[in-house]
């Protein structure tokens, strides 16, 4: 079964009312549906990313530098994916240690500015981000601060436009499988520059470089959320 499969569409309901209510047959409650659609994710393989308090340092601008997270005290006996979509929708991180593995961080578009705070923070390790729904996909490698590879299509989403941007050699997903991708310049329209990578492009290198096995709730070590302030 490919990665995309255990990631299908679910109905949810209009309202946070609605969905409440429906809530058990809108979601199976597992951690690969944090990853479904408009998803922003980076995974380094450390844990205990943050403390409480955690200063977000960054010299150029940037969305979230200079503000601090604060750990919320929240209690929960199972998995819930209503709940932790909405705190990525409300611009709360959302950090998921995975047993032997490392750390998934989930946000929104707007606060993934601090992926570009933590490639800093841990340059000693590789690391690598993921973005991706049905308008384009976006996806780093990471090492010693800096960026190994970078594949980014036409991704709009949270009404931010990413500019098509492919920088670095070939990482050895797309030598493996002899699919190189490089933007257009010469076409005329932005999402023509890289038309051929999405969100189910950006899963399979999730998959090729963390592995779908990590999106299993049993492996789960720990859950914890931050807001910003």
């Amino acid at each position: 079964m490919g990665l995309l499969n255990i990631f299908s569409k679910k109905e949810i309901g209009p309202d946070a009312a609605i969905a409440k209510q429906m809530h058990s047959c809108a979601f199976k409650n597992n951690i690969s549906e944090l990853m479904e659609d408009n998803f922003n994710v980076m995974f380094l393989p450390l844990f205990h990313i943050f403390e409480d308090g955690f200063f977000l340092k960054y010299p150029y601008p940037n969305y979230v530098q200079n503000k601090t997270l604060y750990k919320e005290e929240i209690t929960s006996a199972q998995f819930n994916t209503e709940f932790y979509l909405r705190c990525i929708k409300e611009g709360k991180i959302v950090v998921v240690e995975i047993q032997n593995k490392g750390s998934l961080i989930f946000t929104n578009h707007l606060v993934s500015d601090v992926f570009a705070i933590l490639q800093r923070h841990y340059s000693n390790v590789k690391s690598y981000v993921f973005m991706g729904n049905d308008t384009g996909g976006y996806f780093k490698i990471l090492e010693n601060g800096k960026i190994v590879r970078k594949i980014s299509s036409y991704l709009i989403m949270d009404n931010i436009k990413n500019c098509p941007e492919t920088r670095g050699l070939p990482c050895e997903y797309e030598l493996e499988k002899n699919k190189r991708y490089k933007v257009d310049p010469k076409a005329k329209k932005l999402k023509d520059m890289l038309p051929n990578f999405k969100k189910e492009n950006v899963l399979d290198l999730f998959d090729y470089y963390v592995g779908k096995d990590c999106l299993d709730n049993n492996k789960i070590k720990e859950i914890t959320i931050f807001y910003i302030a």
